[in-house]
């Protein structure tokens, strides 16, 4: 959520004013490229997490593929 805020604030700024906006323009480039790996990055383990619980049985005993 930081990450969120510190770009939408970024975004703000730039628009309104045009000073460093090349420097500002990338610090938003990096924020966003860190952004898209930690949403992937939970996004995987969330598929992982629901694919375990899905090859569950009643008894608990996972199945093995």
């Amino acid at each position: 959520m930081e990450i969120a805020n510190e770009m939408a604030r970024l975004v703000l700024e730039i628009r309104d004013n045009s000073r460093n906006a090349g420097v500002k323009k990338h610090r938003l480039e990096l924020l966003a490229e860190h952004f898209l790996r930690i949403t992937t990055t939970a996004s995987q383990s969330d598929s992982i997490d629901s694919i375990e619980i899905g090859n569950r049985t009643p008894g608990g005993a996972n199945l093995t593929m």
